[in-house]
């Protein structure tokens, strides 16, 4: 019953962001400019995106190879994109598709904490990849910006932030210290609730001494977000709009950092806002973000309908099988 409230509530989140984006902006502008898409630029924008997600799945199979677990790439493929079609039909969004992706890597080996701690090892480094790009599109940007402090300001913190969970992954010093921390914030009694320091210091464990592995998923973690903003500069150039790739750098890096607010369904509403508010910024027109951001949202449609396919075909086979 609180999972669907949750899902409606969302729902309703997200629909009144969007309800107010579209008060903001010429709604007519919006349907005439997306009415005019380039479809070849659109087609290449999902064939770059489909790149992303292959490349993406590397990195999480090389994550697991460094944690000694053998994975398919098909599999993990398979996973990543029925996390799309679990955040879109399921109540908690995002947040379920991922519990989702870690419940089905849990399974496909005996020893449960390194799977599912690749997931978040995954997403981390992605988050990492994500706000060093920014903060390099804002940096070497040639546009005046008058928030650009401001800008680089959240972009380095969430660049600490996502440094100090994934040193306390790899580094055991940084283990032990947030294990003291959390005792004096907390106070012990509350934290022998709530907390178990062995767990942390085997999370910790578990990926001790792997800095190749970690340096290589970096990499990869820079590709995927270069491929993403490039998606989107084709999807720009399918409406005409012409965006310097920095820019889309800090731009992308930004708005993925207000999706992991988990307000709405599948970002719906967040994105439109955050298109508009940072596209403003470089003069670009409410309605053009607006349709920026709804062709991204199908987009990511698309990997949700990828997904629900692959989940229809492995019923189908299992259907097949118990018969």
């Amino acid at each position: 019953m609180k999972k669907r409230l949750l899902f409606f509530l969302k729902l309703i989140i997200g629909c009144a962001l969007l309800a107010v984006v579209f008060w903001v902006v010429d709604l007519h502008s919006v349907t005439e400019l997306l009415g005019r898409v380039h479809l070849g630029y659109y087609l290449l924008s999902l064939a770059i995106f489909f790149l992303c997600w292959l490349v993406n799945t590397m990195k999480w199979q090389l994550i697991l190879s460094g944690l000694r677990c053998d994975v398919d790439f098909w599999t993990l493929l398979k996973f990543n994109f029925s996390s799309f079609y679990f955040a879109l039909v399921l109540p908690g969004g995002q947040a379920t598709g991922e519990l989702i992706k870690c419940y089905r890597v849990a399974k496909t080996g005996d020893n449960k904490l390194p799977l599912v701690l690749s997931v978040f090892m995954d997403r981390l480094t992605g988050l990492a990849g994500s706000v060093t790009l920014g903060i390099v599109g804002l940096i070497f940007s040639a546009t005046v910006l008058p928030n650009r402090g401001a800008l680089l300001a959240i972009s380095i913190a969430f660049a600490l932030l996502s440094a100090i969970f994934l040193g306390l992954l790899f580094f055991p010093w940084m283990n032990h210290w947030l294990v003291r921390l959390l005792k004096f914030i907390f106070g012990f009694a509350w934290f022998k609730n709530k907390f178990d320091p062995q767990a942390i210091t085997k999370a910790g464990e578990t990926f001790k001494g792997s800095y190749a592995m970690l340096a290589i998923a970096l990499v990869f973690s820079l590709a995927f977000q270069i491929l993403g903003t490039i998606c989107v500069h084709y999807l720009a150039l399918s409406l005409g709009l012409t965006i310097g790739l920095l820019d889309l750098l800090w731009v992308y890096s930004l708005v993925s950092i207000v999706l992991l607010v988990p307000v709405s369904l599948m970002g719906l509403g967040l994105r439109e806002g955050s298109f508009v508010g940072l596209l403003a910024l470089l003069a670009i027109p409410g309605y053009a973000a607006v349709s920026l951001s709804l062709l991204v949202f199908t987009v990511n449609l698309f990997a949700a309908l990828c997904g629900g396919f692959m989940e229809l075909v492995h019923y189908l086979v299992s259907l097949k099988r118990k018969k």
